[in-house]
Order: structure tokens, then C-alpha cells, then sequence
């Protein structure tokens, strides 16, 4: 896949709204891989789309577990044993996996090791956090145990993302990150 560094010109004026506008930016060239024309956009506005791809939904992610841990439990009524440890285990398992998306987008990405590492110690350290703040909430209580959930689902999902996306780097798959 080639990628083209020179600027294109748009068949309409700059300042014209309308279908052309959204296009406007965008060359087509080749890919000898997959056989049809593929689209390029600015390196601008593939960093603002990489962001709210990868790191926004990490982020509000994150966002949500603090909001969630800030309030009081809710007392269910039929308490399976160990159901809040298995909560723990499958909320980081998502955040693993979140963490290890957004990460490949770092110029470390082709360093797979290093991704996954700091991936499940990114993802550790937050759920660390999470019952350190939980300690100081009315009603709440932090617990070794759910700590060791935490860790043991940011591996779980670190690796079932990595799993999942290397299943996905034959040629027919080029288009899924």
C-alpha cells in the first residue's frame, strides 16, 4: 500500500459546502495487495480519528469504573458467592483489552511485548487505584482479593484481544486493525 505525501486538489473551490467537501483531502491510489483503490486522508485528520478510535473509549472507559466505584454498592438479592470478584475479573479484562488498542497506536507499536506489558500494568495499576479510592468511599471497602480479580483480568484481556487481533493479519483481513 503506497501512501502519497503530496497535496491533491479538490474540483470544487475550498470555501463550497456539499458532498465534495467531505471528500475533499482524500487521493485514491492502488494497492497491489487487495487489488482496488484504497483511500488516504491527511495525517491531521487520521490523528484526531485514531484519538476518538483508540484512546476516547479507554478513556471514558476509565471514566465510568471511577463513577461506578464512587458510589455505594447495590445489595442484590441473590448473592451468587464470589459474583463481584467475577465482575472485576471481566470489567479489566475489557480495560486490558482497551489499553492494549490504544497503545498500538504509539510508535512502539511493532513491539508486541512491550504492548502487552504495559497493558496489563497499565490496566493493574488502575484497578489499584480504583480500590485505594474505594477504601476512602462511605460503605465501600477495598479488598486484596479484588485486586487479584483486577490483575488476573487485565492478562485475561490483554491476550484474548491479542489472541483476536493476530487471527485477523491474513490479507483477506487487511481493513481490520
Amino acid at each position: 500500500m503506497k501512501i502519497s505525501t503530496t497535496p491533491v486538489r479538490s474540483a470544487r473551490p475550498t470555501g463550497q459546502a456539499g458532498i465534495y467537501g467531505i471528500f475533499r483531502g482524500l487521493k485514491f491510489e492502488p494497492d497491489e495487495e487487495i487489488g482496488h483503490k484504497v483511500p488516504f486522508r491527511s495525517l491531521r485528520l487520521s490523528a484526531k480519528v485514531s484519538f476518538f478510535r483508540y484512546w476516547f473509549p479507554l478513556i471514558i472507559y476509565c471514566i465510568l469504573i471511577f463513577l461506578q466505584s464512587s458510589f455505594p454498592s447495590i445489595e442484590s438479592v441473590p448473592e451468587l458467592p464470589y459474583s463481584d470478584k467475577l465482575l472485576h475479573f471481566f470489567a479489566y479484562a475489557v480495560l486490558g483489552a482497551l489499553f492494549l488498542r490504544a497503545y498500538k497506536t504509539l510508535r512502539v507499536r511493532n513491539n508486541i511485548k512491550l504492548l502487552i506489558i504495559l497493558s496489563i500494568l497499565s490496566s493493574s495499576l488502575y484497578g489499584i487505584s480504583d480500590e485505594i479510592h474505594q477504601y476512602f468511599v462511605p460503605s465501600r471497602s477495598a479488598e486484596w482479593m479484588d485486586i487479584v480479580a483486577d490483575l488476573l483480568g487485565s492478562v485475561f484481556g490483554v491476550f484474548i484481544c491479542r489472541y483476536i487481533s493476530g487471527r485477523f493479519t491474513d490479507k483477506r483481513f487487511k481493513f481490520i486493525d
